[in-house]
């Protein structure tokens, strides 16, 4: 099914200024994860490739057919070499595929990326995976990147066609019928910027809690007078006020992050060898992963890497609170936007993994190499202009890394992670506000 390219699209404004950078990128996406292709796609590259050299004959061999398919998207799948990297890689980095026969012979995955094109009860909106380095770029470095704007339908035009259905307000589930309306809410609190990014996401966790025990999917005990009262309860400033200062009173515990923090060191070698070796490379300057046994990390040793990333943090923030900040809500608003609470049980839940995430992002990005040359600078001799450089390039290098792996790659950490803290007992307000602190 097409979309109407006289449609409106709704995207957030850093969208309007991306392409692809091909070469000039410091990463490729074409490693590291399998790639789904279509029907049409699927025959295009057999043909194409029939006749193939010796040095093109993986390409023919890992061009696979999904027999476990549910529609044509996913009919086949290009699987990745013993490298990682896929088949259609030239020597150069760039898509063979692409660069002799163009992009209409992409399969819809090649073709969008990172674009994920939504439509929800009639609105048609296009995101993207900040996977990938350039958006990741785009998004966190400018202050007004995740602005909401509309544009042209023909957006779309180059795109496969492909999208995802949300519903509209017509389903019988409330859950589905009412999403533009919470959406408006959590845009509501995130916009209140009188108060920090802690702060805002207590707001958006406060609310989600609230509202937890009659909205969410397939709800059979829905109460829309509740749910209106809530909502204008939330909206109250002088409410949010309070709630915002009762939060940041409260004393800060930091046993759920480590143990999130924990949990990911513990289970790296699932992911791929490329975060792996990022995760190793944040912790070299606090000791050695690698004499450590999987699922048996040392007490003493997981102590000093957090007391190393709680000293780094606060020197850092001391002086760059502002630009980090920046970055930060960027990162939220476009989870968000790039994430229905449809896509989840429950809004609550859907905010505890965009918590789960943020605490890792800030933990692999305070420890980070690229940042040891602030570190050692004092501020008298600090380069104010080198330092932002190198911060705004370890938040690009943290956050698609980190995107890679849990949205591509190995998206089952995710699943990992949150066992531990429901075997744990975090599933409630408390314990999400703690690590909104964080």
């Amino acid at each position: 099914m097409k979309i109407n390219i006289e449609t409106p699209v709704l995207i957030q404004k850093f969208m309007t200024e991306f392409s692809c950078i091909g070469s000039e990128c410091e990463d490729d996406c074409c490693h590291g994860w399998a790639i789904p292709v279509e029907k049409k796609a699927f025959f295009n590259i057999k043909k194409l490739y029939k006749k193939a050299s010796d040095e093109q004959q993986a390409i023919k061999d890992r061009l696979i057919r999904n027999r476990k398919a549910e529609n044509d998207w996913s009919y086949g799948v290009i699987s990745i070499k013993s490298d990682e990297r896929c088949p259609l890689l030239n020597q150069d980095g760039l898509c063979d595929l692409h660069g002799k026969h163009g992009s209409n012979k992409l399969g819809w995955v090649c073709k969008d990326y990172p674009r994920i094109v939504v439509m929800s009860n009639g609105q048609v909106e296009q995101s993207m995976s900040l996977s990938c380095p350039e958006a990741a770029r785009l998004c966190l470095l400018q202050p007004d990147s995740t602005e909401l704007v509309e544009v042209d339908g023909s957006v779309l035009n180059e795109l496969s066609g492909c999208f995802m259905d949300q519903g509209s307000n017509l389903d019988p589930d409330p859950y589905v019928q009412l999403r533009d309306d919470i959406r408006q809410v959590m845009q509501l609190l995130l916009g209140a910027r009188q108060y920090d990014t802690n702060g805002r996401l207590y707001l958006l966790v406060y609310f989600a809690y609230r509202i937890d025990g009659f909205y969410h999917k397939n709800t059979t005990n829905f109460d829309i007078d509740k749910l209106s009262s809530e909502i204008e309860r939330i909206a109250d400033v002088n409410i949010h006020s309070k709630l915002v200062s009762d939060f940041h009173a409260q004393k800060y515990d930091p046993s759920l992050s480590i143990s999130i923090v924990q949990t990911l060191i513990s289970f790296r070698t699932d992911s791929s060898p490329e975060f792996n070796n990022f995760i190793k490379l944040c912790m070299g300057g606090c000791y050695n992963l690698d004499d450590e046994k999987e699922g048996a990390l040392s007490k003493a040793l997981l102590t000093d890497v957090i007391s190393t990333y709680y000293q780094r943090r606060a020197e850092i923030e001391q002086r760059y609170w502002q630009r980090l900040e920046g970055y930060f809500h960027n990162y939220i608003a476009h989870y968000i936007f790039n994430k229905s609470h449809l896509n989840a049980p429950s809004l609550a839940l859907l905010l505890r993994g965009l918590l789960i995430l943020l605490n890792i992002v800030k933990f692999l990005f305070f420890l980070n190499p690229l940042l040891d040359p602030i570190l050692a600078d004092s501020d008298d001799a600090c380069d104010k202009n080198d330092h932002e450089a190198l911060l705004d390039k370890a938040i690009v290098q943290t956050c698609y890394l980190c995107s890679r792996s849990f949205e591509h790659i190995s998206p089952h950490l995710m699943s990992v992670i949150t066992q531990v803290l429901d075997e744990q007992g975090v599933d409630d307000l408390e314990h999400l506000s703690v690590l909104a602190k964080t």
